[in-house]
């Protein structure tokens, strides 16, 4: 079966306290994939071809959209061979980009064109679509990406947050959280929903069935995955995989595949 073409490529040095880096991908005609849900805002330029599907056959074509936070899958599917750059942001760094409450993108992606002059849009894809390599491809993002960049005051607090639940992989009780960043749990819950569209407590869940996927390996049983990520007991597992995925572990690690920094399960191509 033909798979997905990927590379990894970093941003110029005034993007990278905003940026993580960029993935240039190519997928055949044909291919559909679920893509678990991450824990980083992500934006996306493709070429024609390439649909997000919304429910039973019920797709929306993709050209240039930002993603926000997701807790439930994505399905995608490439109906001519595509190609594609995806921006994947450091923690609230997409608010250096677009003035949008990340709340209002929470499980759903919206055009660029919303936040950008469309003939910005047009020149940048114009650039991408002519890009002969995958190097000119992203310079062409990393230009648009420049060219967009202003300042921003982060909330110091949330921040220090984010790093606390990133760094205990989930495992951090919200009780101890606000403690430690010396904010009620409260104030810090309205903050998380403004800032990222989800609770402390469910993004906490989200980096911690993350890390199962992400330090996935064959000869780990999943009563052993649930112990290390410290779910309860194999049943809490099993239910918060399943909550995220739609799908029971055993059979999303049975055909879990990686493109680019993206985790994907059930990718198949049309014969």
């Amino acid at each position: 079966m033909m798979t997905a073409f990927h590379q990894t490529f970093y941003p110029s040095a005034a993007l990278q306290p905003y940026i993580l880096f960029y993935s240039y991908i190519e997928m055949p005609d044909g291919m559909s994939c679920h893509i678990v849900p991450g824990t980083t805002i992500v934006m996306g330029f493709y070429s024609n071809g390439f649909s997000s599907r919304l429910s039973e056959n019920n797709y929306k074509s993709l050209q240039h959209e930002i993603f926000g936070l997701q807790d439930r899958p994505r399905t995608f599917h490439s109906l001519n061979a595509t190609r594609m750059v995806t921006v994947h942001f450091n923690n609230l760094a997409s608010q250096a980009f677009l003035n949008v409450p990340l709340q209002e993108i929470f499980n759903s992606e919206v055009s660029l064109c919303n936040f950008y002059r469309q003939q910005i849009i047009r020149d940048t894809e114009e650039q991408f679509l002519e890009a002969t390599h995958p190097q000119a491809a992203v310079d062409a993002i990393d230009q648009f990406m420049l060219s967009r960049l202003r300042p921003v005051n982060h909330d110091a607090q949330l921040l220090q947050a984010l790093h606390l639940i990133r760094i205990t992989k989930g495992q951090i009780p919200v009780t101890e959280l606000s403690d430690r960043v010396y904010c009620s749990q409260s104030l810090l819950e309205k903050r998380f929903r403004k800032a990222l569209g989800l609770s402390p407590k469910k993004f906490s869940s989200l980096v911690r069935f993350n890390s199962t996927i992400y330090h996935h390996s064959p000869e780990t049983p999943l009563t052993q995955k649930a112990y290390n990520a410290g779910y309860f007991d194999q049943a809490h597992f099993t239910r918060e995989f399943k909550a995220f995925t739609g799908h029971p572990p055993r059979n999303v690690f049975r055909n879990l595949e990686q493109v680019g920094d993206f985790r994907v399960f059930g990718m198949s191509v049309d014969n």
